[in-house]
């Protein structure tokens, strides 16, 4: 029985030990299949996180050939993940660019790093179809068991792209009609600003004829490099019925319409010439007014164009904007008809506010409505974009409370007599200050606003927006007085440079000969007196020949940032003499332009010398330097006493000054210089604010290709 009892107890414990070991292999088996379930957990996050990329995202083996694409590298190059897979990379970029990348791709799995792909270049994918689009990459890389993969993360840009040319297509336009005082005057300019914000070769006008009801030919412009004589003559001679032709086809449809080759198009009536010329791709579009289609823009291209859908938007829109330019001052009157129309049906007065409401907040001028107190009952979304107010914290406030500065005008007088309704009311170039813009020009028109039995209840304002047309006009005024003044000044230099020379030569003889034989001490003086005033008038001669600048400029590739601070080099001692702090800004990594270093440094060195007169007793001057758009921007700013209104209008006018022995021609010379280098100098300044000058200088083609500058400065592309 002792025996049974050992071998009980033995198989007891063997049982304790194997369920314990039991539970060792399940807690293990456990951890495993969590294990497991947290790797398909962290697989399945990095599938979703790589299907919901927002960028197309492609890796690729040491082979070159595509090992995965994600869903949107398949949506963005419209081919199924299944064809992209074991694709060479090359079959996702135009064909023009695979034998270079295969070279390029080599060399990256040679030595792999994190980088974006082709930096400082314009990069292009290439979809199924065919079209291209352009793109930004950025590379990465991953050892794995199969070796070397690359990662390509691709984002399709082609809406900025597409945002950049509309942006400064429209910009170029703008200006267009801020030059121009008709259509007649703008077609050159606004086929120029179109060809070249969109790469398009030749622009052309066609126009709808009310009278036969057809298109006739109306203007032309084309980049230097194409002779279009013949086909212009060619143009002239034909005329083309509704829907005939590429121009027929868009009036008759009202829609843009875009061909990729017209040579293949059966319909366009000017093949020959065109295939002379190398004319390719074309697209045109319709320019409207209330009427209707009065007239349709075609451009041209030496190269086979896809369709563009998003470039046929831009062409429509713009199309859409020159017509909006044509009926502007329809527009105007239209409104003031219709705010009295409104007063005339008061029956129907809830439509009609609706309607008038809608032709305000749509119209581009600013719209204000004031009540017979002069307090703002409307005020449009063309006031609230330019000026940045909301029409909830204006409403109920005077037109004088908002607007202070139109009672130094003579506004509330002219006010008094719109609500008292004897008439109309214009005041011309208002120039006042913004809260986010800055300075602004305003054409303000203001009418009684009646009811329907004549009553007036207030008045409409329509301001329009001039301040770039002004500072145009004011350039151009500034030039031609310039030049004109200039040829003047070169004739009077010239005549009195030789006898001056002359009487300098004479006088010194004449000491010579005193200083040997003896003169009486008067006389001697006198010709000292005569000397000096010789002299001074050579220095004035001198002056007036180098503003008429008859000689060319030689010009260099120059660092504006290098002139500058060689001008602060030349007036440091003396500003730090006459307790004058001088700071600087300079923007790093500005672009190098074609000019005379020399010349924009005696510029410089006016300015601040100019700066430093000013403030008598010490001051502060700071010269930044900045790229603005297309152009270098230098600015010299002080805390002098400031410019009064009278001396800013003559600052940059020969022979004026206000100093007791100044020449009046150091502003007018900077003037010239600035103007040679196809730039602009302003000034902005107020009494007690101290003065800014504001240089532009564009952003253009180096020496090489520019070579030198003489009289009036003509654009590289126009010369």
């Amino acid at each position: 029985m002792r025996g049974q009892g050992r071998v009980g107890n033995r198989l007891s414990q063997e049982l304790t030990t194997l369920r314990q070991r039991i539970a060792e292999l399940e807690a293990l088996h456990a951890g495993r299949e969590r294990a497991e379930e947290a790797l398909r957990k962290s697989e399945a996050t990095a599938q979703a996180l790589l299907e919901s990329a927002a960028e197309g995202i492609v890796i690729v083996g040491s082979d070159g050939r595509i090992v995965l694409a994600n869903a949107r590298a398949a949506e963005m190059f419209g081919t199924p993940r299944e064809e992209l897979i074991g694709q060479p990379m090359e079959v996702l970029l135009p064909e023009r660019l695979r034998a270079a990348h295969t070279t390029h791709r080599a060399g990256y799995f040679t030595e792999p790093r994190i980088r974006p792909m082709g930096r400082g270049l314009d990069l292009a994918g290439r979809r199924k179809d065919g079209t291209e689009f352009p793109v930004e990459i950025s590379l990465s890389y991953n050892e794995t068991e199969d070796g070397l993969v690359t990662m390509a993360f691709i984002t399709d840009i082609a809406q900025r792209k597409h945002a950049e040319w509309r942006q400064n297509t429209q910009f170029a336009v703008t200006r267009v009609f801020a030059e121009s005082g008709q259509l007649e005057d703008a077609i050159a300019p606004l086929l120029r600003a179109i060809c070249e914000g969109l790469g398009w070769e030749v622009g052309e006008l066609w126009y709808v004829d009310p009278a036969t009801k057809v298109l006739r030919w109306g203007g032309i412009w084309h980049a230097p490099s194409l002779d279009v004589a013949e086909f212009e003559a060619v143009s002239r001679q034909i005329t083309l019925s509704h829907g005939s032709g590429l121009p027929g086809r868009v009036w008759a449809t009202g829609e843009p319409a875009w061909i990729a080759d017209i040579l293949t198009d059966a319909d366009f009536h000017r093949t020959a010439v065109a295939a002379k010329m190398g004319l390719h791709g074309a697209l045109a579009f319709p320019v409207w007014s209330e009427r209707g289609v009065t007239g349709i823009m075609v451009f041209f291209s030496r190269h086979v164009h896809p369709p563009d859908q998003d470039l046929l938007k831009i062409m429509a829109d713009i199309g859409s904007r020159i017509g909006q330019f044509i009926k502007r001052k329809r527009g105007e009157e239209a409104l003031t008809r219709q705010a009295e129309e409104l007063a005339r049906l008061g029956q129907e007065a809830q439509v009609r506010e609706a309607f008038i409401r809608n032709v305000v907040e749509s119209i581009q001028d600013g719209i204000i409505v004031l009540d017979r107190q002069g307090r703002i009952t409307e005020w449009n979304r063309a006031m609230e974009e330019r000026y940045g107010i909301p029409a909830a914290e204006v409403r109920g406030l005077s037109i004088l409370e908002v607007f202070p500065s139109l009672r130094a005008e003579g506004f509330e007088e002219s006010l008094g007599r719109i609500l008292g309704g004897t008439e109309e009311v214009t005041l011309e170039r208002w120039e006042h200050e913004t809260r986010h813009r800055g300075r602004g020009t305003m054409n303000i028109k203001g009418s009684p606003l009646r009811t329907l039995t004549g009553e007036v209840i207030g008045a409409v304002l329509a301001l329009e927006d001039v301040t770039e047309r002004v500072k145009l006009e004011r350039i151009a005024r500034q030039s031609e007085k310039m030049a004109a003044v200039g040829s003047l000044a070169a004739g009077i230099a010239h005549e009195i440079n030789n006898p001056i020379g002359v009487i300098t030569s004479r006088v010194e003889l004449i000491l010579m000969e005193a200083r040997e034989k003896g003169l009486q001490p008067g006389g001697t003086r006198d010709l000292r007196v005569i000397e000096k005033h010789a002299g001074r008038v050579a220095k004035i001669t001198q002056g007036l020949l180098s503003f008429s600048r008859q000689a060319p400029w030689k010009l260099t590739d120059m660092d504006v940032n290098q002139v500058v601070e060689e001008a602060l080099l030349l007036v440091e001692k003396q500003f730090t003499k006459e307790r004058i702090v001088l700071e600087k800004n300079l923007a790093a990594g500005l672009p190098q332009i074609a000019g005379s270093p020399n010349h924009l440094e005696q510029v410089l060195v006016n300015l601040l010398t100019n700066a430093r007169e000013a403030m008598v007793g010490g001051g502060t001057v700071l010269v930044e330097s900045r790229r603005a758009h297309e152009m270098i921007e230098i600015r010299v700013m002080d805390t002098g006493p400031g410019i009064p209104p009278e001396v800013m209008a003559r600052i940059f006018d020969p022979f004026f000054t206000t100093k007791e022995e100044g020449t009046g021609l150091g502003l007018s010379i900077s003037y010239g210089i600035v103007r040679e280098h196809g730039g602009t100098i302003t000034i902005e300044s107020r009494p007690g604010g101290g003065s800014t000058f504001i240089i532009q200088l564009p952003i253009r083609a180096t020496s090489t290709e520019e070579g030198t500058l003489h009289g009036e400065r003509a654009h590289p592309r126009h010369r």
